[in-house]
């Protein structure tokens, strides 16, 4: 990880009943994500054994990548989150002052990086 990378663990809870309906919305989310956001480096969705909880994987390159990302997906986000709250947020890496007031609201933890590489 350098400096100016963010990563991003994002919990949700999804409904009872939703679940296809979920991955249905998750799926249109990534492709606008793949298709639109050069600067976000991964974007990965993970569901546990009994299919109701989520856990997001996120990098982005910096904080104003990660910035550019919630503009983008904001709208297509809010109809997954519907379905599925989010639950936690832990934030690894050095944020902005912007992307700290962003994810605060949501009772984001923030780890700062301290050492280690990444290949």
């Amino acid at each position: 990880m350098n400096n100016k990378e963010l990563r991003l663990i994002v919990g949700l809870t999804i409904a009872e009943g939703q679940l296809e309906l979920f991955k249905t919305r998750v799926l249109a989310l990534i492709e606008k994500v793949e298709t639109t956001e050069p600067t976000t480096i991964s974007y990965e969705w993970f569901i546990n054994d009994g299919e109701n909880k989520c856990y997001v994987s996120e990098s982005f390159s910096s904080s104003e990548a990660f910035l550019s990302h919630s503009q983008n997906s904001g709208s297509a986000l809010g109809p997954v989150l519907e379905l599925a709250p989010i639950t936690e947020i832990i934030v690894f890496g050095n944020p902005n002052k912007e992307v700290v007031a962003a994810l605060s609201e949501h009772g984001a933890q923030f780890l700062a990086f301290e050492a280690g590489f990444s290949r």
